[in-house]
């Protein structure tokens, strides 16, 4: 009793934690997709988005025959749709809107709209919804702790590996957002538990136990198609292990019963898309409106292997699972000890984590758009596993994997904040990260000192210098932006492009985008900045789109206009779309209290679409005085 208590005390610390640190809002096109699927479900009582596909910003759609549907899976909005409801019913009964009070007049219709371009927004419907990935991915930590049971015997190495999986990884970030991993990472943690479960257990399995199982399986691809590659594995275990899984009672019930509860949810997913495009087979993403790659197989995986392979591992800009947790780089020593005990379980987590990383090393866009690797969020769960195992009264052991935990949760850390400061936490800082960051490598110190009995003090010595290196960095690279004054801001709605433009030749613009007149032609726009005082830092952040042959990008900086230097140039050499993020340095180019900055787009009229083929979709200048 005490011990059910215990859990459920910790599952709602942990899930009001996970809810409380997260941006409280609908942060971009992705969760803004499942929301409008579930919106429009409900409200319009059909799946066609309507008017609330203004939530996918006309990004995470798929479109057939004039109607935009979700590319999302319905899996994440199935689940969730009991919270939507008790949401619903609130704001009924209290009389409060249930949309989100975002109000912006377009250039089209002078009366106002509900828009959704400027993420994050959100209501009290959405608040609701957040409490979904929260409890989910408190679940992750629990069936974690449970796995973690089952393979090892040291409770004090098991309760710091499920730790360390619940603030030192990608769970924590994504059990705050309306994302479908947290969900999909569930479904494949409960699958796994059970099936090591009637493996390793003697007694005679439970039936209901299968159904569970099938259901689980088949659920797992409602919410993600690509779950599939986590089932083949799990599935070769299972047929190893037949007999002890089985059992020797009722295998044929058993099997059947597992069958028919894999196919409910796989026969849902199969008439969710017949409603959809009359093809049962014919996925949302094969109808994608914005990604024409991510129609085909071949499209979607038509990445770089190498370079998708090791920015899944060791990328720093994209946040690589050793990247962000280093932690895991002690999981390659745990391994030998899960061999230990059994091969075919070392044989298992292997590969649930190193499938998953090579087929989505051959993907389009690996890295999902953002700065992680939350398509191998289910994956990067199994490689937190053999932490579970590691020796830790060792104690220079357990002094390095403390070390490793305190720069994993402090990554992780940082990459939730800057999702947060998106929603309501805008009056987050950085400030005082600094300061926790130093108060962890003084305990870390201390701890290392009291703890190693040999008195050889190279180890702690060794954490407070690497401390120091990884506190300076980070103020050089992350806090250095906290005193940023944007004194330009456009993404062509708010009517600053007119107001700021020095010169403009052949440049046309809609409502979120500026490009050249006429293909063949090119366009040009100067701005012009001056200042009181000379800034220490100038910077230049501006997002590009170019998507067809011979067509170019130039960026020119300088204070003189008769002698600007080039920043930036990119000429297409073939017709496959590209999305640029493009930052630049500007201080060294500063010579007086001026500075022009000089956009130029080509589009080649042999090649092109239309004219915007070679477009601005945003612009921002800061200074650090």
């Amino acid at each position: 009793m005490k011990k059910n208590l215990g859990l459920l005390i910790i599952f709602f610390l942990l899930s009001l934690f996970y809810y409380v640190t997260g941006p409280g809002a609908i942060v971009g096109s992705n969760d803004g997709s499942h929301y409008a699927l579930l919106r429009s479900a409900f409200e319009n009582k059909k799946f066609e988005l309507g008017k609330y596909i203004s939530y996918t910003n006309y990004v995470s759609v798929s479109a057939y025959k004039n109607k935009f549907y979700s590319d999302r899976s319905p899996g994440l909005a199935l689940v969730s749709s009991p919270l939507y409801l008790l949401g619903k019913s609130i704001t009924g009964f209290l009389k409060l809107a249930d949309d989100p009070q975002r109000f912006e007049t377009t250039n089209i219709n002078t009366s106002k709209e509900l828009l959704y371009r400027e993420f994050p927004v959100t209501s009290i419907l959405i608040l609701f919804l957040l409490i979904s990935p929260a409890i989910t991915g408190t679940l992750n930590v629990i069936f974690f702790w449970k796995i973690s049971r089952l393979i090892g015997q040291n409770n004090f190495a098991i309760n710091l590996a499920t730790l360390t999986f619940a603030i030192g990884s990608l769970n924590w970030k994504y059990s705050t957002l309306y994302f479908s991993h947290s969900l999909s990472t569930l479904l494949i943690l409960s699958l796994v538990y059970h099936v090591l479960s009637l493996s390793l257990k003697k007694s005679e399995p439970k039936w209901w136990i299968f159904i569970i199982i099938g259901v689980t399986a088949g659920f797992s691809i409602l919410t993600e198609y690509l779950n599939v590659i986590y089932l083949l594995p799990i599935f070769v275990y299972c047929l190893y292990n037949f007999s002890k899984i089985v059992g020797t009672k009722l295998k044929l019930t058993k099997i059947v019963l597992t069958i028919i509860a894999f196919l409910i949810p796989v026969t849902t997913l199969l008439l969710y898309q017949w409603l959809l495009f009359e093809n049962p087979f014919s996925t949302t993403y094969s109808h994608h409106y914005f990604y024409t790659w991510a129609r085909t197989w071949q499209g979607f995986f038509s990445g770089n292997f190498k370079s998708g392979f090791i920015g899944q591992l060791f990328s720093q800009q994209r946040n690589g699972v050793f990247f962000l947790s280093p932690v895991l780089l002690l999981s390659l020593l745990g391994l030998f000890y899960v061999k230990r005990k059994s091969p075919q379980i070392t044989i298992l987590l292997c590969s649930l984590f190193i499938l998953p990383v090579i087929l989505f090393s051959f993907a389009y866009d690996w890295n999902g758009g953002g700065f992680d690797t939350r398509y191998i969020l289910a994956a990067i769960s199994f490689l937190f596993l053999p932490l579970s195992v590691l020796p830790l009264k060792n104690k220079t052991l357990l002094t390095i994997f403390l070390l490793l935990l305190i720069i994993s949760i402090f990554n992780s850390l940082k990459l939730v904040l800057k999702t947060s400061l998106l929603g309501f936490g805008q009056d987050l800082n950085f400030y005082h990260l600094p300061y926790i960051f130093l108060a962890f490598s003084i305990i870390l110190f201390f701890f290392s000192i009291f703890a190693i009995s040999n008195k050889k003090f190279f180890i702690p010595f060794l954490a407070v210098i690497l401390s120091i290196v990884l506190l300076r960095y980070d103020i050089l690279n992350d806090w250095k932006v906290l005193p940023w004054k944007i004194i330009y801001k456009d993404n062509f709605n708010n009517g600053q492009f007119e107001k700021k433009a020095k010169i403009r030749k052949n440049i046309i613009r809609d409502d979120t985008v500026i490009f050249p007149i006429n293909s063949g032609q090119t366009g040009h726009f100067i701005l012009e900045f001056k200042f009181k005082k000379k800034p220490k830092f100038l910077i230049l952040i501006s997002n590009y789109t170019i998507g067809s042959k011979n067509s170019q990008i130039k960026v020119e900086a300088g204070t003189n206009l008769k002698k600007l230097k080039p920043v930036y140039f990119i000429k297409l050499a073939d017709n496959k779309e590209r999305s640029i993020k493009f930052f630049y340095d500007l201080t060294k180019l500063i010579v007086n209290k001026k500075i022009y900055i000089r956009q130029e787009f080509f589009v080649d009229n042999n090649f092109a679409v239309s004219p915007a083929d070679s477009r601005l979709e945003k612009i921002v200048v800061v200074s650090i005085n």
